[in-house]
């Protein structure tokens, strides 16, 4: 299981690739996420060696079978969430994002906690 910003990092990945699959690159997610570049540098390492994405210095990012269908999982999951905070509680676009970031980790939690427990018996 992910921490919560890999998983951050692998939708905003995700939200370029929907853009330009053939262009996306460390600047960029720096941009997306509003975080310096040598943070990104470094949590890129790490999705590397999670084997999420591939990537050479001064190229593109590309990602992996694994982590494209993990991105998108993620993503899609995180936007069925948005969109129901938006129709059912009626907020603000600047709110739905960060309250449905928080939503989903703790969906996720309670899922991998029971799921756990489960495995136990």
């Amino acid at each position: 299981m992910l921490k919560q910003n890999q998983e951050d990092y692998l939708r905003a990945i995700y939200h370029l690739w929907e853009k330009d699959k053939q262009n996306i690159r460390s600047i960029n997610i720096a941009k997306e996420l509003k975080i310096s570049k040598g943070a990104v540098s470094e949590m890129l390492k790490k999705l590397v060696k999670y084997k999420y994405i591939k990537m050479a210095p001064y190229s593109n990012i590309i990602f992996t079978k694994k982590g494209l269908k993990f991105a998108h999982e993620l993503t899609h999951k995180h936007r069925i969430i948005e969109v129901f905070l938006k129709n059912i509680f009626y907020l603000f676009k600047k709110h739905i994002g960060i309250i449905a970031i928080v939503l989903f980790f703790i969906i996720t939690n309670i899922v991998w906690i029971c799921n756990c427990s489960l495995s136990l018996h």
